[in-house]
């Protein structure tokens, strides 16, 4: 009689590293997938959050640059208030058409490159922070709190101020009606809290009327 001997097998020694070899494995290839995940989710939200701040900027100084002001008319006035923490602007602006960024659908119609605009921070019910709201207005008049169509910016805003230069010295407040006369600069700070909880602050300079010379 033949006696077979199959040697073919795995010993359960054999069976336990490469079980373990294989998790070792697979962790490796876990842990680099998720960090690649990790970074791409990353720089999207980072990428979407400047996108958007250096949009909002730019149409800020774009309508404070194209911004129109004629001695005598008293609805063509630049008035800003700085309470002490957030300023509140309204000024009448010239929008060109060929640039013109439409606000929304339901905005007033027909649109007119020239409108009164502003700028000021809401805080909502429960909010710990504040949202920047610009306003437009096709019909512009001594009354900039009321009418016109209003679009929220940017939420978790920390603090809104323009300052104003007049010959070297920046002042908080400005009301052409009594300056006579458009400020030199406006220099516009913004403090917002990033998406990942951090307080940065940005500052941009427009020149008023630049547009026009």
């Amino acid at each position: 009689m033949k006696n077979v001997n199959n040697n073919n097998g795995f010993t359960l020694i054999e069976m336990l590293v490469a079980v373990a070899v294989s998790s070792v494995i697979l962790l490796m290839v876990y842990t680099a997938y998720n960090s690649v995940i990790k970074t791409v989710s990353y720089g999207r939200t980072v990428s979407s959050y400047y996108k958007q701040l250096n949009h909002i900027l730019n149409r800020i100084d774009s309508d404070l640059t194209c911004m129109y002001w004629k001695e005598g008319n008293s609805m063509l006035q630049l008035i800003s208030i700085f309470n002490g923490s957030n300023s509140i602007i309204s000024f009448v602006t010239a929008e060109y058409r060929d640039y013109r960024i439409l606000p929304s659908p339901v905005a007033q119609y027909p649109a007119t490159d020239i409108h009164e605009t502003g700028y000021y921070l809401l805080q909502k019910p429960g909010d710990m922070n504040y949202t920047l709201v610009r306003k437009t207005d096709i019909h512009y008049d001594d009354s900039f709190s009321e009418g016109g169509f209003e679009e929220e910016l940017l939420s978790q805003v920390v603090s809104l101020k323009f300052e104003f230069q007049y010959r070297s010295d920046w002042s908080d407040n400005w009301n052409t009606a009594d300056q006579k006369r458009l400020p030199k600069a406006v220099r516009t700070t913004l403090e917002t809290v990033d998406p990942f909880g951090n307080v940065e602050k940005y500052s941009i300079i427009s020149l008023p009327g630049l547009a026009y010379e």
